[in-house]
Protein backbone atom coordinates (compact mmCIF):
# COMPACT_ATOMS: atom_id res chain seq x y z
CA UNK A 1 0.00 0.00 0.00
CA UNK A 2 1.22 3.36 -0.68
CA UNK A 3 1.76 5.98 2.42
CA UNK A 4 -1.40 7.89 2.02
CA UNK A 5 -3.80 4.77 1.59
CA UNK A 6 -1.91 2.92 4.74
CA UNK A 7 -1.97 6.39 6.72
CA UNK A 8 -5.83 6.13 6.05
CA UNK A 9 -6.59 2.49 6.63
CA UNK A 10 -4.79 2.75 9.81
CA UNK A 11 -6.88 5.48 11.16
CA UNK A 12 -9.88 3.89 10.02
CA UNK A 13 -9.24 0.51 12.12
CA UNK A 14 -7.54 3.29 15.28
CA UNK A 15 -11.33 4.89 15.04
CA UNK A 16 -13.16 1.63 14.77
CA UNK A 17 -11.41 0.23 17.80
CA UNK A 18 -11.78 3.43 19.67
CA UNK A 19 -15.10 3.35 18.79
CA UNK A 20 -15.46 -1.24 20.68
CA UNK A 21 -16.73 -1.99 16.94
CA UNK A 22 -15.88 -5.59 15.45
CA UNK A 23 -15.01 -4.93 11.37
CA UNK A 24 -18.77 -6.55 11.55
CA UNK A 25 -20.78 -3.85 13.01
CA UNK A 26 -18.66 -1.09 11.53
CA UNK A 27 -20.22 -2.93 8.55
CA UNK A 28 -23.36 -3.05 9.85
CA UNK A 29 -23.57 0.59 10.73
CA UNK A 30 -22.13 1.63 7.32
CA UNK A 31 -24.42 -0.47 5.32
CA UNK A 32 -21.25 -2.87 3.87
CA UNK A 33 -20.82 -6.11 3.68
CA UNK A 34 -18.03 -7.79 6.78
CA UNK A 35 -15.47 -8.88 4.36
CA UNK A 36 -15.44 -6.20 2.66
CA UNK A 37 -14.26 -4.22 5.29
CA UNK A 38 -11.78 -6.74 6.19
CA UNK A 39 -10.20 -6.43 2.76
CA UNK A 40 -9.87 -2.66 3.22
CA UNK A 41 -8.36 -2.94 6.48
CA UNK A 42 -5.93 -5.72 4.83
CA UNK A 43 -5.23 -3.29 2.34
CA UNK A 44 -6.59 -5.77 -0.51
CA UNK A 45 -8.64 -3.78 -2.39
CA UNK A 46 -8.98 0.47 -2.91
CA UNK A 47 -10.58 2.46 -0.79
CA UNK A 48 -12.42 4.96 -2.83
CA UNK A 49 -13.91 8.39 -1.18
CA UNK A 50 -18.16 7.02 -1.34
CA UNK A 51 -16.99 3.98 0.30
CA UNK A 52 -14.75 6.74 2.95
CA UNK A 53 -17.56 8.10 3.34
CA UNK A 54 -20.39 5.03 3.98
CA UNK A 55 -17.42 4.13 6.93
CA UNK A 56 -17.40 7.33 8.55
CA UNK A 57 -20.71 7.76 8.72
CA UNK A 58 -20.85 4.48 10.27
CA UNK A 59 -18.01 5.25 12.78
CA UNK A 60 -20.15 8.59 13.43
CA UNK A 61 -16.68 11.08 12.21
CA UNK A 62 -16.25 13.57 10.18
CA UNK A 63 -14.25 13.79 7.79
CA UNK A 64 -12.66 16.90 9.11
CA UNK A 65 -12.04 15.17 12.40
CA UNK A 66 -10.89 12.15 10.44
CA UNK A 67 -8.30 14.22 8.56
CA UNK A 68 -6.65 15.46 11.35
CA UNK A 69 -3.82 12.89 12.11
CA UNK A 70 -2.44 15.13 14.75
CA UNK A 71 -4.91 13.96 17.02
CA UNK A 72 -4.57 10.96 18.40
CA UNK A 73 -7.67 8.68 18.75
CA UNK A 74 -6.19 5.70 19.90
CA UNK A 75 -6.19 6.70 23.71
CA UNK A 76 -9.46 5.59 25.98
CA UNK A 77 -10.56 7.01 28.64
CA UNK A 78 -11.13 3.23 30.13
CA UNK A 79 -7.20 1.85 29.94
CA UNK A 80 -8.93 -1.66 30.24
CA UNK A 81 -10.56 -1.44 26.41
CA UNK A 82 -6.81 -0.29 25.06
CA UNK A 83 -5.58 -3.47 26.89
CA UNK A 84 -8.53 -5.67 25.66
CA UNK A 85 -8.60 -4.51 21.66
CA UNK A 86 -5.76 -5.79 20.25
CA UNK A 87 -7.01 -9.09 21.63
CA UNK A 88 -9.61 -9.10 19.95
CA UNK A 89 -9.00 -7.16 16.64
CA UNK A 90 -7.89 -10.46 15.19
CA UNK A 91 -10.35 -12.37 15.93
CA UNK A 92 -13.07 -14.45 14.35
CA UNK A 93 -16.82 -13.27 14.44
CA UNK A 94 -17.99 -16.26 16.37
CA UNK A 95 -14.85 -15.58 18.76
CA UNK A 96 -15.95 -11.84 18.99
CA UNK A 97 -19.23 -12.82 19.87
CA UNK A 98 -18.91 -15.29 22.57
CA UNK A 99 -16.54 -12.32 24.54
CA UNK A 100 -19.31 -9.93 23.79
CA UNK A 101 -22.04 -12.63 25.04
CA UNK A 102 -19.53 -13.66 27.79
CA UNK A 103 -19.14 -9.55 28.84
CA UNK A 104 -23.16 -9.32 28.70
CA UNK A 105 -23.44 -12.45 31.34
CA UNK A 106 -21.05 -11.13 33.60
CA UNK A 107 -23.03 -7.69 33.57
CA UNK A 108 -25.99 -9.12 33.71
CA UNK A 109 -24.94 -10.93 36.86
CA UNK A 110 -23.39 -8.09 38.42
CA UNK A 111 -26.35 -6.16 38.07
CA UNK A 112 -28.56 -8.42 39.73
CA UNK A 113 -26.40 -9.23 42.89
CA UNK A 114 -25.48 -5.12 43.64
Amino acid sequence: MDELRTAIVKRLVEYRVKRGFTQETLALTASMDPAYVGKIERGQVNLTISTLEKLLKGLNVSYAEFLRFDLDVTASENPFIDKIAPYIDNLSVEDEKYIYDTVKFVYTKRDRTE
